[in-house]
This record gives C-alpha cells, structure tokens and sequence, in this order.
C-alpha cells in the first residue's frame, strides 16, 4: 500500500508541476508549464509557459530583441517553437524553474515593455474592454489569466511576444511570427531586383549591395530565417516544399548569403503560385477575425494591399519595418 501511495503521489507531483490548469500556475509562478483543463486535458494552443511569456512563438533571436540577457535565453530556448502534447512530454522529461531573481527579473522587464506599448496605444484601442483587461493582469502580474486572456481574445497567445496593441491583431501577428518577420546574379538582391526574378531565392541588400544583417534567405512571401517546418505546415505548404526550404531556415545575413551562393534555391512557376495562393487565403481568413477598428489600421491595411497583390518583396519590408518601430530598445 505505502508503494502504492508513493506511485499515486510521484504521478500527482509530475501533473500538477509540469502540466497545470491556470489556478495551479498561479500557485507555482516560478515553474514551465504547459496549460491543461480541470481534466489534465493539453490545451492545444500552449506552449511552454512560464511568467509572461508562452515560448510556442519565441526564438532566441526574438527574446534577445525584447532585451533578455543572454543566461535567460539559454534558458528558455529548448522550449520554444513547441506546442500541445509535445510540449508537455518535453517539459516532462527535461522540467525547468525559474529562480526568484530570475522571475521577478523577467516580469519586471515584460512589464515595463507591456507599459510601453500600452501608452503607445491611441486612446479609442485604450478604451477597449479587453485591452483594459490586459493591461490590468499585466501590472498586477497575473501572467496565467493574462496569456489565457490573450489566447482567447486573438485565437493565439502572441500578445506575449511584442505586446504592440497596434500589431497583434491575429492577421499581422501570424504572418510576422509564420510568414516572416520579419548578388546580382539574384543570390543577393535589393528589392527592385527580386521583383523582377519571383522565382529565384535572395538575400536582401541595401542600395550599396551591403547585406541587410537581419535578412534571411527569401523567397515569395517568406524568409526562411523566421520559419520553421511547423509554421508552413499551419498555412498548408505541402511537405515536398518545405523539405526544399528546410537548409535554409535560421541563418541570416552574411551567413545565408553564403548558404546561397553554394546552394541556390529557386521555385518553379507552379511552386511559386501555390505558395503565394495559400499565404493570400491565410492571411485572408485571418483578416476576417480582427474587430472592426483594427481593420481600418492603416499598417494593417497596406499589408493586406500588398498581400492581395502578391508584392512578396514589398511585403517583407514593410514587415520589418513594422516590426522594428514597436522593438524595445536595447
């Protein structure tokens, strides 16, 4: 009986600390988690979460842009970009905690970039019920029922990654985390020269041919340093593609440039159509689920102009330059 008991007990610890409802989390703020319901039942749309932050959405590149020190990026990267059940066999296996230091410095450092964004806002989207709400749970620190909120409220717990009220409707959010944040012989391109070759890959350069640093390898309406196998799978790239982008997602800059040159990388003209009709469909039904104010964004708008008329290369400029207007300092 008492081995019996102390099975019963290792299988309650391991549930209530890896795999938690939101009351539970709120109970043990410095552990990851992965959200489940009353019946221990993965909520699909979790990550790993710990504080403010579901790590589903991050990479490292990201956490370094909103200022996390390099130890809480080591940290945390093994559990990012992993949902549902894989993430909680994940951090079943390998269960991670944050010290009190560590936590209060990540919230604090969260909070003061939620704070930012908030008086950003203008004071109709001020004025929203929800965004009052969340605005609320982020000063008291309650990071459970702020993502659970978030993940509700946009149908993807995104909010936790940049926070800009003015960029996280569920259309601009998905194509920034999914289709891509953000030579002349077209291994290497300004723009105007990748207009004119839609098929062939590029790295984008500035007029003088300097390499953009935060440019990938792109392609159509992606580039591949912000991609993975997972967010094409969501927008219904078929396999064959995706195993031809796969070599070159995660390097940027000089380094993709290089990966190019030794490995060049071009679409067929059926590969490219698809590919370009099913980020217009998506970005489509995702536009129909922004509230109405949102839709009028004048940012929002002309993404989804250049969408429509499938200017790829227009289209990733304008979404890092979004992008890095609402970026943290430092």
């Amino acid at each position: 009986m008492k081995e019996i008991f102390c099975v019963f007990c290792l299988i309650l610890i391991a549930l209530t600390a890896k795999s938690l409802t939101i009351e539970k989390a709120k109970m043990n703020p410095f552990q990851g988690y992965v959200l489940t319901d009353s019946d221990f039942k993965v909520a699909d749309e979790s990550g790993v979460r710990i504080g403010p932050l579901d790590l589903k959405y991050l990479t490292p590149e990201l956490m370094d842009k909103i200022g996390l020190s390099p130890d809480m990026i080591e940290l945390l990267s093994p559990y990012t970009q992993i949902y549902g059940e894989n993430a909680l066999t994940l951090v079943r296996g390998k269960p991670f905690r944050l010290t009190r230091e560590q936590y209060e410095t990540l919230e604090s450092r969260m909070k003061s970039f939620f704070c930012q964004i908030y008086d950003s806002l203008p004071p109709d989207q001020k004025n929203d019920p929800t965004v009052n709400k969340l605005e609320e749970l982020s000063k008291e620190g309650n990071w459970p029922e702020f993502l659970n909120l978030a993940s509700r409220f946009f149908q993807a717990p995104k909010i936790m990654i940049r926070g800009s009220l003015q960029t996280i409707a569920p259309m601009l959010f998905k194509i920034l985390v999914i289709v891509a944040f953000l030579a002349c012989s077209f291994d290497c391109s300004t723009v105007e020269q990748a207009e004119q070759n839609p098929l062939q890959a590029y790295v984008l350069t500035d007029e003088s041919g300097n390499v953009v640093p935060t440019s990938g390898v792109r392609i159509g309406p992606l580039d591949l340093n912000y991609v993975t196998a997972q967010m094409l799978q969501r927008i219904g790239v078929e396999q064959d593609l995706i195993q031809k982008f796969e070599p070159y997602m995660n390097v940027k800059g000089e380094e993709a440039k290089k990966l190019l040159e030794q490995k060049p990388l071009k679409l067929t003209q059926e590969e490219y159509d698809q590919l370009s009709k099913q980020t217009v469909d998506f970005v489509n039904r995702q536009f129909d689920r922004i509230p109405g104010p949102l839709k009028q964004n004048p940012g929002i708008m002309q993404i989804r102009q250049l969408v429509e008329q499938e200017q790829w290369p227009q289209f990733l400029v304008k979404l890092s330059q979004m992008l890095q207007r609402f970026q943290m300092s430092g």
